[in-house]
């Protein structure tokens, strides 16, 4: 990025922050809202044992057979209720020995998110919705996979056959009490104590697994309270055995970390980062540069300060249109400046889109200036780059 373009950059910030300092009105205090209590849950009882009439033992068989699990597909669906809060998990996993690729989309008050996560020669990737890719770091805690091997080893009985989506099965039931990590499958619940688990398998005549089904009940820390949770996981296998192929994903984007404005951010793999007193500026390919920068607000809201900003875009830069509109950056309201306009110090007819959030009595502007064209691709790669900014304390 140019001197030039670094300093026109400066300017909007150092006017909108000027013009900042003449305003001290009375915040708005939005209102609270709180949350409709779930119905109450019923202690969670799996289904009736069949008559135990097995025409043939094939415990014997799936525990010789349940390693097959280190490669192959599984299908899941679980619902949990953890106090007043009640949400459904769905998805699938591919695993190949180490390696997994796995797509769990979780389902709160009717919001759907997905995440998506790779692991592959010792490295994790994951992203979240339409995001990019970021790497990740691995947790120590198993995965769902590792949890189902290890209880998957220990002693079964084989019960009986029972029809399952119109085949027949064995069910296999443990002969002691199983453990289960709940952090497999829930990896943000916290204050986990407690746990009490049922796991039961079903094998086909040879052995092989077929499902799984797990109901567990414990305690966990939600805020500041200590609430009762269960969750009924249900896990179908296919493809068992065989081996699967995980690549790393493609377009990986570069995580970034501000230790002294306390955020941190993804950025494509093709930009490079430079410090700056005044910002934090990674400049990329065809006179592309993202700045991101943080001052104090005095006193003004994101409208207000997105107003300031829109002014000084007119009057300095050559703005040509302007649109104001609502955007989430870490967690948090803001507004979306999206800007066209022609200006020498921006490298000619430029676009520009200006994510604006306060946060105490800070205000954050992420920025990001492009050539003009294909501005719903750029917008749809913006949204992107907010989607990975989050405060860091």
């Amino acid at each position: 990025m140019s001197k030039r373009s670094l300093g026109a950059v400066a300017l909007i910030f150092s006017l909108v922050i000027a013009a900042c300092g003449g305003s001290n009105p009375t915040p708005t205090v939005s209102p609270t809202v709180s949350p409709t209590p779930s119905r109450a849950a019923a202690s969670p009882t799996l289904q009736p044992s069949p008559t135990p009439e097995p025409s043939q033992d094939v415990a014997p068989l799936f525990l010789a057979r349940v390693g097959e699990l280190s490669r192959g597909v599984m299908t899941f669906e679980a619902e949990v209720i953890a106090g007043n809060i009640q949400f459904t998990m769905s998805g699938t996993s591919r695993v190949n020995g180490p390696d997994s690729e796995s797509s769990m989309t979780t389902t709160i008050a009717g919001v759907a998110t997905t995440v998506e996560t790779v692991q592959v020669a010792g490295s994790r990737y994951s992203r979240t919705g339409a995001g990019p890719w970021l790497p990740a770091t691995i947790k120590d805690a198993a995965s769902l996979g590792d949890e189902l091997l290890r209880a998957g080893e220990a002693p079964f009985t084989d019960v009986g056959v029972q029809t399952r989506d119109g085949r027949e099965v064995h069910r296999l039931e443990p002969t002691s009490n199983t453990s289960f990590d709940v952090a497999a499958l829930l990896s943000s619940a916290s204050g986990v104590a407690g746990m009490q688990a049922s796991l039961v398998f079903f094998a086909d005549d040879d052995g092989l697994p077929i499902a799984a089904e797990i109901e567990a009940t414990w305690t966990q820390t939600v805020g500041e309270s200590t609430v009762n949770a269960e969750m009924r996981l249900v896990m179908e296998f296919s493809q068992i055995g065989v081996r699967q192929t995980i690549r790393t994903p493609a377009n990986v984007w570069t995580t970034f970390t501000s230790a002294r404005w306390s955020y941190s951010i993804g950025y494509p793999g093709d930009y490079d980062y430079s410090k700056n007193k005044k910002f934090d500026v990674f400049v990329g390919p065809v006179r592309g540069f993202i700045s991101i920068a943080r001052h104090a607000n005095n006193g003004l809201t994101a409208n207000q300060i997105a107003r300031m900003a829109t002014t000084v875009f007119k009057r300095e830069v050559g703005a040509k249109s302007i649109s104001n509109d609502p955007i989430s950056l870490g967690g948090r309201s803001g507004r979306l400046l999206t800007v066209t306009g022609s200006h020498k110090d921006l490298n000619g007819k430029y676009l520009a889109f200006q994510a604006i959030v306060v946060k105490g009595k800070n205000v954050y502007f992420v920025e990001w200036y492009l050539p003009q064209g294909d501005q719903p691709a750029k917008l749809a790669e913006f949204m992107q780059l907010v989607s990975t900014f989050a405060f860091t304390s």
